[in-house]
């Protein structure tokens, strides 16, 4: 299973890469995997609603965030520098998966990567997606077409929170989130952490990686807050 690190990618690069990935895979290539960090976005799954976004007009602007419709589930969540954006394109009969079974699949590869850090994901009894205690870490979001999937998940690793506190992160109010860098004293390198989440990902689905690093940008920081 071909697993690519982009490194930092305009978001509606990055769906267009997808898209292709997706052709390529529903008509009987192979599985890949897309890794990507994205410029700060807010997107809209099939259930997002604009009020879930809390700000407008010049704030938006003057934040630097861009604001897309997806077609993936769920509802409005961000991305953005330091938070990893995982594409896992996988033809779910070929692994004799349902879809209900792939996405515990995404939860596991996430909870096993946070273990490698010493972190405790959970997943249990909370909303879609990996939580810290009571503060959401990483967000859950995907689409099966043609038996296909696409879209996947969002690790935040040291990702600037801050703009998670002008939306409604997936339609829960009042939704704490964390971070890797929140969780520990060291953290790793964006890279370092899309290689694990990589491993475990293949790890759960039955799949040998084969890792490609075609980042261009050098482990990116947050911006500052504005």
């Amino acid at each position: 299973m071909l697993t690519t690190y982009h490194g930092l990618v305009s978001y509606d690069t990055g769906q267009i890469i997808q898209q292709k990935t997706h052709e390529k895979v529903s008509a009987g290539g192979e599985d890949e995997t897309l890794i990507f960090e994205h410029p700060h976005v807010y997107t809209l799954g099939r259930m997002g609603k604009h009020e879930d976004i809390l700000i407008e007009g010049q704030i938006v602007k003057n934040l630097g965030i861009e604001i897309r419709h997806t077609d993936r589930g769920g509802e409005v969540t961000y991305h953005g520098p330091g938070q990893l954006v995982v594409y896992p394109i996988v033809k779910l009969d070929r692994i004799a998966y349902s879809p209900s079974k792939y996405v515990r699949a995404l939860k596991i590869s996430i909870i096993d990567c946070l273990d490698d850090y010493g972190i405790i994901g959970n997943e249990k009894d909370m909303p879609t997606g990996v939580w810290v205690e009571n503060k959401k870490i990483a967000a859950i979001g995907v689409r099966v077409s043609k038996k296909t999937t696409s879209h996947g998940l969002a690790l935040n690793v040291h990702t600037d929170l801050s703009y998670f506190s002008h939306i409604i992160p997936c339609g829960i109010h009042d939704c704490l989130v964390t971070s890797i860098k929140e969780e520990v004293i060291e953290y790793p390198t964006m890279k370092d952490v899309a290689y694990s989440v990589g491993c475990k990902l293949g790890k759960v689905l039955r799949k040998q990686i084969v890792w490609q690093d075609i980042s261009s940008n050098q482990d990116s920081d947050p911006s500052p807050t504005i």
